[in-house]
């Protein structure tokens, strides 16, 4: 698309200008979109792959430098290029829709080209109400897991037990904290949590960056991983800091971290949902906001509940299964996205 005669369009039109910075832009899209399953995932994915916890890519030999290669790889490919492809897909069709043509910023906008006026009809009802699936139960997995390893942390740090009512716990205060953040919008609240998400992280990112590796303590058999491999996922992030210095000062950072992205995952969230049921509205009722923000937590917390010990199980199979009926919607984006790019004057 960018390098097409395409990537000459701008959304909004020709003398269109942004309404926020790179910088904003950049934080808000990361801390909504990928920020806490990292913060989940990004120890413990990699060293899952390098030690044959589950597989191995290309089934190598595990715990080999080869392993090591393909792991990281494994990883750079699941939260690099495969996720934001489909954010873009996503966000540039809504926005071109929505800022180009003048339609209703909703999901079923973007298939005017293919629906022509049974857009505004059953079909659309179809694709809006598979869209709020999928997003609200994404989005309870990852409020599911931030839980999870919030939890995990305050019971590595404090000793407090990281038991269901811990995790519960969590959401409820998390969740009332997002459902501030939703009732002051955009602006002032997704935007300036997301600032300072990106800070934090890029200070932690820094110190271990100098500091070393999960992948390198698992191979020289240095602490909890490098003995016990991969025994918990929630854990592993603060079983890898153990071995750095100041471990215990890194772990409560990576905790209100996890809290934030927490906050900004699902408020971020709620704001898309609430567009989406209002029928397109940009700025949706306050009540509006407030009862889907509560209702991420209550499924997020009735997963919880319902997996017990195989939580994370339930986290992923209540996303697949909603997520599978969408990505069909996410293909036709794609040639509905064509031709309305197509109608436009280059």
């Amino acid at each position: 698309m960018i390098i097409s005669p395409f990537g000459k369009l701008r959304i909004g039109g020709a003398k269109a200008k942004p309404e926020h910075t790179n910088a904003s832009w950049f934080a808000m899209l990361f801390a909504a979109g990928m920020g806490i399953g990292l913060m989940f995932w990004g120890v413990a994915e990699p060293v899952a792959y390098f030690t044959g916890w589950y597989e191995t890519p290309l089934n190598v030999e595990p715990n080999t430098p080869e392993a090591a290669r393909l792991a990281l790889g494994a990883t750079m490919y699941h939260w690099g290029l495969h996720p934001w492809a489909i954010y873009t897909l996503v966000g540039l069709s809504l926005a071109f829709f929505t800022y180009n043509k003048g339609l209703p910023l909703s999901i079923r906008s973007i298939f005017y080209p293919i629906l022509g006026d049974k857009t505004w009809g059953w079909p659309g009802h179809i694709i809006d109400i598979l869209a709020v699936l999928a997003t609200l139960f994404g989005l309870a997995t990852s409020l599911g897991l931030g839980a999870q390893q919030a939890a995990s942390g305050i019971n590595h740090v404090f000793g407090i037990e990281s038991g269901i009512g811990l995790q519960i716990a969590v959401i409820v205060v998390v969740t009332a904290l997002a459902v501030f953040s939703v009732v002051r919008g955009l602006d002032k609240g997704v935007r300036v949590l997301s600032k300072v998400n990106m800070f934090i992280a890029f200070i932690l990112l820094i110190f271990v960056i100098f500091a070393g590796f999960a992948i390198d303590q698992v191979t020289n058999g240095i602490g909890a991983l490098g003995t016990d491999g991969l025994t918990e996922v929630p854990l592993a992030m603060f079983q890898m800091f153990d071995q750095l210095p100041m471990s215990s000062v890194l772990s409560v950072i990576a905790i209100i971290l996890v809290l934030v992205f927490f906050i900004t995952s699902s408020d971020s969230g709620s704001l898309v949902i609430d567009s989406i049921t209002s029928g397109g509205k940009i700025d949706a009722p306050i009540p509006q906001r407030i009862f889907w923000a509560v209702t991420e937590g209550l499924i997020a917390m009735a997963l919880l509940w319902i997996g017990g010990t195989e939580a994370i199980q339930a986290l992923q199979a209540g996303a697949i299964s909603t997520a599978l009926p969408f990505t069909f919607v996410l293909l036709l984006m794609c040639v509905s996205l064509l031709k309305g790019l197509r109608t436009e004057k280059q």
